[in-house]
């Protein structure tokens, strides 16, 4: 696993003579591809961002009604399941990257609208967008800065258990998802990008035991920086 893993920095890098910044070592050019990659498996395929999301739940719905419509309230509104979620990057050039998620949030609650009660079931669709770029380098670590979290909803299903789904319902569901889910998401996100942070730097800095020649030590040398094409890092 150790050989596998240094084959895999070496195969990554590749022989790019490093920045002015460093004098020796070994320099990296990931594409976006290869940064898609790493991160759909690490917030997606390991369940990371699922985790995260799993149980989270939003403020009760309520509305009084009016001469044609009854009162309303939805309570106990919360994420079931994080639907086809895909993970995409854009590499910023002297900023950093910006990173999108679209999804299908699964929620379920209690609706009571007049006196009748039952269960409401929510389908969303989401794109959540936001700009990471990494600040203060020291001694092989960065700082992940976080910044310019969008939130768009896209369609938005709603299912009553008895199928007499009202316009008044629809309506309040629809305001109280925009006003809500963006603050309730970017947090979250932002979260999990900073998890990613320290997981990829414990792969960019580690120790390497090579049998008896002894071990390889490397680290991360100065400020990964982005161009259209690529993200550069220089190693030690």
């Amino acid at each position: 696993m150790t050989m596998l893993k240094l084959f895999g920095i070496v195969f990554f890098c590749g022989l790019l003579s490093p920045s002015q910044e460093v004098l020796s070592g070994l320099s990296c050019a990931v594409s976006p591809a290869a940064m898609q990659n790493v991160l759909t498996e690490t917030i997606l395929q390991n369940g990371l961002l699922q985790q995260h999301l799993q149980g989270l739940v939003l403020p009760n719905i309520m509305s009084e009604g009016g001469l044609l419509n009854s009162p309303t309230s939805i309570t106990g509104l919360h994420l079931v399941k994080v639907r086809r979620p895909k993970l995409s990057v854009v590499l910023l050039s002297g900023i950093g990257v910006q990173l999108s998620i679209a999804a299908k949030l699964e929620l379920s609650g209690d609706c009571l609208v007049g006196l009748l009660s039952e269960l409401i079931d929510i389908l969303v669709d989401v794109r959540i967008t936001a700009n990471i770029k990494c600040t203060n380098y020291e001694a092989g670590t960065v700082q992940v800065v976080f910044e310019d979290c969008l939130c768009i909803l896209g369609a938005v299903k709603i299912k009553l258990l008895s199928g007499l789904l009202t316009l008044s319902v629809n309506e309040i569901v629809l305001r109280q998802l925009t006003a809500v889910l963006p603050a309730l998401l970017c947090p979250v996100l932002e979260i999990v990008v900073n998890l990613v942070n320290i997981q990829l730097l414990g792969t960019l800095n580690a120790v390497i035991p090579v049998g008896t020649a002894g071990t390889i030590h490397y680290q991360l040398a100065s400020l990964p920086f982005t161009s259209g094409l690529f993200l550069g890092m220089d190693l030690d």
